[in-house]
Formats: structure tokens, C-alpha cells, sequence
């Protein structure tokens, strides 16, 4: 996050190479991730979009305002049984 609480291009390539990828890079045992995310402009540099590609994490783009009827019902962590 910024200074004044916004998220940016610059912050959305930072948190997918120092969050999203480390994180999951050993849970996912050499497998393609996958990362959903809304249309928020943070989400679409061509850097982040890049590091994705060459680091293989596919991302998709929820459709704008859909975001409540189609996020996961799912618990979020992998450690619970469903």
C-alpha cells in the first residue's frame, strides 16, 4: 500500500513477486498457480502480467462488479478439509 492508502502497478508487481509468488512457489510442486483477481488497474502492468507469464502464475479477471457472486465459497486455506 502507499503513503496515502491506494494500490498501484508498481505495488501490484511488488506484492506478486515478494507475496503471491514466494508463498506459493513451494506448495504448488513445480504446478502451474493460479491467481484470480478483480479489474482493479493495479492488477494489469504489463510487469506484473509479465512476471506472471515467466513465472508461470495464470491470471484471470473476475468481470467488473461480479465480483460478489463469483468469488470461491471455498475456505481459503489449502490446510482445511473440505
Amino acid at each position: 500500500m502507499s503513503e496515502k492508502g491506494y494500490s498501484s502497478q508498481v505495488i501490484g508487481r511488488q506484492w506478486i513477486e515478494t507475496v503471491f509468488d514466494p508463498q506459493t512457489r513451494d506448495i504448488s510442486n513445480g504446478h502451474t498457480r493460479l491467481l484470480i483477481v478483480d479489474g482493479h488497474c493495479s492488477h494489469f502492468s504489463y510487469e506484473l502480467l509479465d512476471y506472471a507469464r515467466t513465472h508461470d502464475i495464470i491470471v484471470i479477471c473476475l468481470p467488473p462488479h461480479t465480483t460478489h457472486a463469483l468469488q470461491s465459497k471455498l475456505p481459503c486455506s489449502c490446510s482445511e478439509k473440505y
